[in-house]
């Protein structure tokens, strides 16, 4: 369509300014987005090498951390030898440098039982299985006289078992003390078993003739290795004197080891401590060994272990080999 000259004349076109001013502000446009475009490529690129850097360095970190775990691993499973060939094997520094850059420092310390803690067996005890733990420091020379700390034939020992709040009647508990004749004991001594049972259930224990002098009040102890349970049964066990329960043997001699078996239901932990306030200055020996193995790689990267290793326990048929017939007149086995 034509315009009239009087349009023309009134708005008057000018293409040349129109069409570079068009062209100025496309021009800007562009740079503005190819600004836009710049900075989000660059902060994906940023964000990508920083997981990348990330992913590096925990990979780099998993892989000292399990070659410090190795080398650590390898530390104890070295001292575990090492104490079965020499007891008094007290630990030592490994290199494992040829083998994936690490080094292991190994230390065996004595699996002590501080005073105002108590020994806990290792693991939950099962109906009728058999533990051991030992009344005389000497395991190693069985005739040595006089090494303390040792527990004697008058003091009294505290036995807790099962977990506060268990349902049930409980566990009976057996308790078999290893003694010698003598002291030191020797090749000579006379070993006998004085044997203690005992039953929280009132009912149980009067066809079973087993001792119901039972504490069940609930009591909490800390482990020697630092944990902390409440104990649902407790009983004070004076070695030298039945109390209450006249059908218990006594231990006269010296004693060497006792043994505890679960009777009735098992499943549950078990505790035993020297009455410190019965027998002070006394408390339990060491119980075994415990073994703390350090791994660590060039870059510093650690890994700890602690194993605990008991001393060795007679099998449970021993309790059937050597037995009394009595407390006055016990019969042995040699």
């Amino acid at each position: 369509m034509l315009l009239p000259n009087s349009v023309k004349k009134k708005f008057p076109f000018k293409k040349n300014k129109f069409f570079a001013l068009f062209k100025n502000n496309q021009s800007g446009q562009i740079l503005i987005i190819f600004l836009l475009v710049l900075v989000v490529g660059l902060a994906i690129a940023l964000s990508i090498a920083s997981r990348t850097v990330t992913d590096i360095r925990q990979t780099t970190t998993s892989d000292e951390s399990n070659r410090a775990y190795f080398a650590a691993e390898a530390g104890v499973e070295r001292a575990l030898k090492q104490i079965s060939e020499n007891p008094t094997f007290s630990g030592e520094t490994i290199d494992f440098t040829d083998v994936n850059q690490s080094q292991a420092n190994v230390v065996v310390s004595a699996l002590t039982v501080p005073v105002g803690t108590v020994f806990e067996i290792p693991g939950k005890v099962s109906k009728d299985e058999v533990v051991q733990f030992y009344l005389m420091s000497e395991v190693n020379n069985i005739a040595t006289a006089g090494v303390a700390p040792s527990i004697l034939a008058g003091d009294v020992l505290n036995f807790y078992w099962d977990e506060s709040g268990s349902s049930g009647t409980g566990s009976a508990l057996e308790v078999s003390v290893l003694q010698c004749s003598g002291n030191p004991c020797t090749s000579l001594s006379t070993f006998t078993i004085a044997k203690m049972t005992y039953d929280p259930d009132f009912a149980r224990s009067s066809s079973n003739s087993f001792c119901n002098n039972v504490s069940s009040a609930g009591f909490t102890k800390t482990t020697n290795l630092g944990n902390s349970y409440t104990y649902k049964y407790r009983i004070s066990l004076d070695l030298n004197s039945p109390g209450l329960c006249t059908r218990n043997d006594t231990v006269t001699n010296r004693p060497v080891l006792a043994r505890i078996r679960l009777l009735y239901s098992g499943t549950v932990r078990v505790a035993v401590e020297s009455d410190t306030t019965a027998n002070p200055n006394r408390p339990l020996p060491s119980q075994g060994q415990k073994i703390e193995s350090v791994g660590t790689t060039p870059s510093g990267v650690s890994r700890k272990l602690t194993v605990t290793k008991l001393h060795p326990a007679l099998p449970s048929i021993f309790d059937y080999v050597l037995f009394n017939g009595s407390t006055s007149n016990p019969l042995t086995k040699p």
